[in-house]
């Protein structure tokens, strides 16, 4: 599940009003949402991380270690390499004291030995640990599987009991949407002059709004729009400036809206609300 499902939901849910066909449906709709999303966290969040976060992330703590000592072998290859070249230098030229070669290559054998004990060890456990990463993270991918598999049978469960709520369709999408006759968009453009005549002043006329130089017909709210409410300011104007700035001023009442941000110019995205309660003209 992720918010845009929840949201949704609870934008159908608010759709239906209380006298509409279909507010049963849409209730039940976000019930069930609310309900796989509780689901995601509990039954898909958790065993998620208990069969995959955390095997993959114990399998992956091995390898700063493994990197550790291979620089510890790196480490001790260099400085068996400098006592070695230490003895070859004091057999090349003889000392007077000739302890010191035998305590050089005593100094130098006890080098070898760590270096190749480190090498061993690594030469030994890396294949080993390589070839177990495929039996050892088969179990993660088939959990990985069976959560998700899980979760969509009852997903699909959920929301398939709310078939009942619907009329039944022959086709997996309802056809009546192309059935539907929607008012035809008048694409006659309007000047700012003639638009500004659509204020609400004159109760036989409608109020109009642009966002966009997009005209809506928001007669439907005069109690909002018309003279007194409270985004009369609005009417008869294009808001553009005002909308992404969300303000009711008089000199932010203006189509021009180029000296918003990019984040206020994304407030327009609200303006696309005004489709779903105005027509356009």
């Amino acid at each position: 599940m992720n918010g845009a499902q929840v949201r949704i939901a609870e934008t159908i849910n608010q759709f239906y009003e209380d006298s509409t066909e279909n507010v049963y449906a849409g209730r039940k709709y976000k019930e069930a949402i609310d309900e796989l999303e509780l689901n995601c966290r509990t039954h898909l969040d958790e065993p998620y991380g208990q069969t995959v976060t955390e095997p993959v992330a114990r399998f992956c703590a091995y390898f700063p270690h493994i990197n550790e000592a291979i620089k510890k072998r790196e480490k001790k290859l260099l400085d068996y390499d400098a006592h070695r070249s230490k003895v070859r230098k004091m057999v090349e030229k003889s000392s007077d004291d000739p302890t010191k070669l035998s305590r050089a290559e005593e100094v130098s054998n006890m080098a070898r030995e760590l270096y190749e004990s480190l090498n061993t060890q690594l030469i030994t456990e890396l294949p080993r640990l390589i070839d177990l990463r495929v039996p050892y993270l088969d179990p993660t991918f088939e959990a990985l599987v069976k959560i998700q598999l899980k979760f969509c049978q009852d997903s699909y469960d959920s929301l398939n009991s709310l078939q009942e709520y619907f009329p039944p369709q022959d086709s997996p999408v309802d056809s009546r949407i192309d059935e539907t006759d929607l008012p035809p968009l008048n694409d006659t453009p309007f000047t700012l002059e003639e638009l500004s005549k659509f204020t609400g002043s004159n109760e036989k006329e409608p109020i109009y709004v642009a966002v966009k130089g997009i005209v809506f017909d928001v007669s439907e709210n005069r109690q909002s729009y018309g003279p007194g409410g409270n985004y009369h300011i609005y009417a008869g104007k294009d808001v553009s400036k005002g909308l992404g700035l969300s303000s009711l001023n008089p000199e932010d009442a203006i189509g021009n809206y180029s000296t918003l941000n990019e984040e206020q110019v994304d407030a327009f995205s609200a303006a696309q609300s005004f489709r779903l309660f105005f027509a356009y003209i």
